[in-house]
């Protein structure tokens, strides 16, 4: 991850999430050099999906179909974020 996305998308986590309180769920979530679940806190219910398997995935993504966890679940989303690599 480029260090401006990762500042961008620490910023947006502290000022928009209670971040040990909140459901975050980043799309493209693999770690590749750098990820945003690292600013998380211990408690955040953090969920991250992608294409495929891989470090800080949690569930894939199948395209075309919808995303692999709850409508309810999304809807109480605190923050929704994507960042390019």
């Amino acid at each position: 991850m480029h260090d401006s996305a990762y500042r961008i998308g620490e910023l947006i986590m502290r000022i928009y999430c209670d971040l040990p309180h909140a459901k975050v769920l980043e799309i493209g979530s693999m770690n590749v050099n750098g990820c945003l679940r690292d600013l998380a806190a211990p408690t955040t219910d953090y969920t991250g999906l992608d294409i495929e398997a891989g470090p800080s995935v949690d569930k894939i993504i199948v395209p075309g179909q919808d995303f692999p966890v709850e409508e309810k679940w999304l809807r109480s989303c605190d923050g929704v974020l994507r960042f390019r690599a």
